[in-house]
C-alpha cells in the first residue's frame, strides 16, 4: 500500500529523506493553497491557515514501511498529527497526507542548521525560497496571522456552525468573535474555556492577539 505525502520542511531535504525512508520516490511539486509556513514549539516547520497564502510542497510516494518511519520521527500523535488535503499535481488531483504540528505549540525561531536543511531542500527542487524567509521572519513581527479562533477551528476542520454546537456558544456570536465585532479576550471565561476544550488549544492562544 501506498500513499502521497506533502513535504515542507526538512523532509524536502533529499538526503534526509534517502535516510528516513529509503523506499520514498518524488512524485511531483505542489502548492497547498490558503496556508502558510511558520516555525513553532522548538523551532520546527508547521503549516497555518492563511487566506490567499500558499506552501510550496514536494509530494513524495511512500510505502507504508516510509509511513511508519516518518510518523515515529515526527512524533505523531504527540508532537504533529495526520491531515488529508487535496492538491494538485502537473494537472492532477491528489489526495496526500501532511503533518501539522501539535495546536498547543509556540511559535519560535528555527536554528540555523535546522533552517539551512530546509534552505537545501527548497533549492533542490527550485521552490519559491520566499516563502520560507517570509516565514522565518514572521515571528518577530505576528504570533498569528488573521484571527486565532478562526485558525484553529480550521485547522480542526471545523465549520462555525459546528464549533457552535460543540461549544454551546451561539453561530452568531461565533461569526462576531471571528470577524472582531466582539472580542473574545473580553469574553466570559466558560465561553473561553469551552472554545478552547473543543478546539485543544490553551485558552491564552486564542486571545494572545487580543
Amino acid at each position: 500500500m501506498s500513499r502521497f505525502y506533502l513535504a515542507y520542511g526538512s523532509n524536502l531535504n533529499i538526503q534526509q529523506m534517502e535516510m528516513r525512508c529509503r523506499t520514498a520516490t518524488v512524485f511531483g511539486v505542489s502548492k497547498i493553497p490558503d496556508y502558510r509556513l511558520c516555525f513553532k514549539g522548538a523551532g520546527f516547520a508547521t503549516i497555518v491557515p492563511c487566506e490567499g497564502d500558499y506552501v510550496p510542497v514536494i509530494v513524495w510516494k511512500l510505502k507504508q514501511s516510509d509511513e511508519w518511519s516518518l510518523d515515529s520521527y515526527e512524533g505523531v500523535p504527540t508532537h504533529y498529527f495526520k491531515q488529508m488535503m487535496k492538491v494538485s499535481v502537473a494537472g492532477e488531483e491528489i489526495s496526500a497526507m501532511v503533518y501539522i504540528m501539535n495546536l498547543r505549540a509556540d511559535y519560535h525561531k528555527p536554528t540555523q542548521h535546522y533552517f539551512n536543511a530546509v534552505l537545501s531542500g527548497y533549492r533542490s527542487f527550485g521552490l519559491a525560497e520566499r516563502k520560507l524567509y517570509q516565514a522565518l521572519s514572521a515571528h518577530e513581527t505576528t504570533q498569528v496571522e488573521g484571527n486565532p479562533l478562526r485558525e484553529y477551528r480550521i485547522i480542526n476542520g471545523l465549520t462555525q456552525q459546528k464549533l457552535s454546537e460543540l461549544s454551546g456558544l451561539s453561530l452568531r456570536r461565533i461569526q462576531k468573535y471571528e470577524s472582531g465585532e466582539r472580542l473574545l479576550a473580553k469574553a466570559q471565561a466558560d465561553a473561553v474555556l469551552s472554545l478552547a476544550d473543543v478546539l485543544g488549544v490553551e485558552p491564552r492562544q486564542l486571545v494572545l492577539e487580543q
